[in-house]
């Protein structure tokens, strides 16, 4: 059962793999899809309970009823401030979202073109040259 757009959108990128003949599932990445999935509800679970009880303690020790939701408020920022700047170190855009993708298929083909010595005729070098290049290469 979909809990969010993510368990949606990557399922049925998924699906899409397995019904399309010839179509290559990476099912290491749906294997951490799938354990994506399963934490999601337990780690909420957690993470909600967690700041209930530092705000909740605060405002009893207290006698407040403000005190613990600024300290979570608080909390909260500085998590979210220290996860965009992690995010940043190796900022993902149209540019680069495959590269890892594109590395193993070029990886691929070189292993291919060397287990078979075979040069690349003519025709297929005008085929690779008529290809679109990607952004900034």
């Amino acid at each position: 059962m979909a809990l969010s757009t993510t368990h949606v959108a990557t399922g049925s990128i998924l699906g899409t793999g397995l019904g399309r003949k010839g179509a290559e599932v990476r099912w290491g990445v749906a294997g951490r899809m799938v354990v994506a999935w399963v934490i999601t509800l337990p780690a909420a679970a957690a993470i909600g309970a967690t700041t209930w009880m530092i705000g909740a303690g605060l405002n009893s020790l207290t006698n407040t009823q403000f005190v613990g939701e600024l300290v979570v408020f608080a909390i909260l920022v500085v998590f979210c401030l220290w996860m965009w700047r992690h995010s940043q170190k190796d900022a993902i855009d149209a540019s680069n979202v495959t590269n890892s993708w594109d590395g193993e298929a070029v990886a691929a083909a070189e292993e291919s073109l060397t287990a078979d010595e075979a040069p690349m005729d003519d025709s297929a070098k005008n085929h690779q040259e008529a290809l679109p290049q990607k952004a900034g290469a």
